[in-house]
């Protein structure tokens, strides 16, 4: 009868201390026993392996509900091939917090076992992650009062001196709304 891991006792790896146990170790035992804790869908290597993405970037290390992840969404396309990403992301969602302890430990070793080959294939890595730029939000109204071409109305009727083939392009409620936000505007320019 094999020996059942608590994921709690385990530490990671470390090439200078002989009393921890290897990820990899620990996983060829929790394998061996019958049954699995959990069958994967997909080979191991392709679960925890981190290839350089196309576009030459290293990847960060699989977590385990990433790993899970992965598997779990093979064996539904498997079964469902037409099924959305969103349908797939919230079943993986639920089917991983309905997991029992045993899977949950047998995917952080897996997790631990990605980090630890992540660490032999890129020495050098370090996370550093790329800060997104912002893209600035044009709204419809500030489209119009960026436009150079429309004349500061004198007067405060600024219907009429407004020419109403400026909002062809919008609706009547958004005329009508784009309307008193520029009479609101033009009223504080004119005091």
């Amino acid at each position: 009868m094999s020996k059942n891991y608590n994921i709690n006792s385990i530490a990671f790896f470390d090439s200078d201390s002989e009393s921890q146990i290897d990820p990899e170790i620990l996983l060829r035992l929790l394998l061996s026993q019958t049954p699995p804790p959990y069958q994967l869908t997909l080979p191991i290597d392709d679960l925890i392996n981190s290839p350089p993405k196309s576009n030459g970037t290293i990847p960060r290390p699989k977590n385990s509900f990433i790993i899970f992840r992965n598997d779990y969404s093979a064996r539904i396309k498997a079964q469902c091939s037409n099924m959305t990403v969103s349908k797939i992301s919230g079943i993986v969602s639920q089917a991983w917090k309905n997991q029992p302890t045993s899977v949950l430990q047998f995917f952080e070793i897996l997790s631990m076992v990605s980090y630890q080959r992540h660490k032999i294939m890129y020495p050098d890595y370090k996370y550093a992650p790329q800060k997104k730029e912002k893209k600035s939000q044009i709204t419809q109204t500030s489209l119009i009062l960026v436009r150079d071409d429309i004349e500061t109305p004198t007067n405060t009727s600024y219907a009429t001196d407004l020419s109403y083939d400026l909002f062809s392009a919008f609706d009547d409620e958004n005329t009508i709304l784009i309307d008193k936000m520029l009479g609101i505007f033009y009223d504080k320019i004119n005091m």
